[in-house]
């Protein structure tokens, strides 16, 4: 492993050094990644862009492809915005605008209006995701607004709940790399979400043809 490698198991500080180091070292403007991406089959996110997983990184860290394209993006109905990964995240914008809110989560008990309920979800490859009700109800406050352009890298440490958003209007790319589990959980946060088994459709070859040349005609 060498000093650049994103190993499973690491501290967030580390983490985002690392990270943001790897991502350097990716051919972006070469044409590769597109290349790369566009030998595999995307899925549609239940929040409406597109995945492409582009496999492990050096060291174990996960590689993703993130497009919020121009065309209609399909989501699942009542999906809620607000989450937490068990794992680190940093995410290089490679194209667009991309924003996001991080917030402050608190159990709280009994119910109010205000309050979101949370939603414990079960990644399952290659089977549809499982989405449970955690029991418990969380008060929210916002900790930080962030506005990141094309360049440029955030990261969002395991377990901290946010919010993302890219005009519906507008074109936005990001390369994602992620840690191993750090927490184990990755919750949702909603007035209510759809609990049944959720299987990721695919982009149609028609979808992804224009995702990818859209992304391409901006690198």
């Amino acid at each position: 492993m060498s000093s650049s490698d994103v190993p499973e198991t690491v501290d967030f500080a580390s983490f985002s050094r690392l990270a943001a180091e790897q991502l350097d070292d990716v051919d972006i403007e070469g044409g590769a990644l597109l290349d790369r991406a566009a030998a595999l089959r995307a899925k549609w996110h239940p929040n409406g862009f597109a995945v492409f997983h582009l496999g492990t990184m050096p060291g174990g860290g996960r590689l993703r492809l993130h497009i919020w394209p121009t065309i209609e993006r399909v989501a699942r109905p009542k999906h809620p915005s607000v989450h937490c990964h068990e794992w680190h995240l940093a995410s290089r914008v490679l194209a667009g605008v991309y924003t996001d809110v991080l917030y402050d989560a608190a159990p709280v008990a009994g119910s109010a209006q205000s309050w979101l309920r949370g939603f414990l979800i079960r990644y399952q490859p290659g089977r549809p995701d499982i989405i449970e009700r955690s029991g418990d109800a969380y008060q929210i406050a916002e900790r930080e607004r962030r506005t990141v352009t094309a360049g440029e890298t955030h990261c969002i440490e395991a377990g901290v709940f946010h919010e993302t958003t890219v005009d519906s209007t507008g074109f936005a790319a990001t390369l994602a790399l992620t840690s191993g589990s750090v927490s184990g959980i990755s919750l949702i946060l909603g007035e209510e979400a759809e609990t049944a088994a959720y299987a990721r459709p695919y982009l149609s070859d028609d979808q992804q043809n224009a995702v990818l040349s859209s992304l391409r005609d901006l690198l």
